[in-house]
């Protein structure tokens, strides 16, 4: 029986599509669910992440830095605003062509 290879564009993975092992091509879910094993077996995570995404089940606590200080400790925050939209068009804080003025240090 094919494993979630079998879809896979690159000839590589999908030479591995009828391993008899549970492969995932690389993506945010397959991190989020190997995160999730590691915890299971009593692993602890600390992950230091803009936005959760598929993460977001994993992690149980959250400490929220704003402008150096400490907004939010605890449970993770509902994603708010434009944020709270799947497929939002997110600016990385750090992008080289930002707007200036558009995280307030500019």
């Amino acid at each position: 029986m094919p494993n979630r290879l079998a879809h896979e564009t690159s000839p590589y993975l999908r030479q591995h599509a009828d391993n008899p092992v549970e492969w995932w091509p690389w993506s945010q879910e397959a991190f989020a669910e190997a995160l999730s094993e590691f915890v299971h077996i009593g692993g602890t995570v600390v992950l230091v992440a803009h936005e959760l995404g598929p993460l977001q089940p994993v992690v149980s606590r959250a400490v929220v830095v704003h402008d150096g200080v400490i907004a939010h400790d605890g449970s993770v925050p509902r994603p708010a605003g434009h944020h709270a939209h799947p497929g939002h068009d997110h600016v990385h804080p750090h992008a080289p062509d930002d707007k200036p003025g558009l995280w307030g240090n500019r």
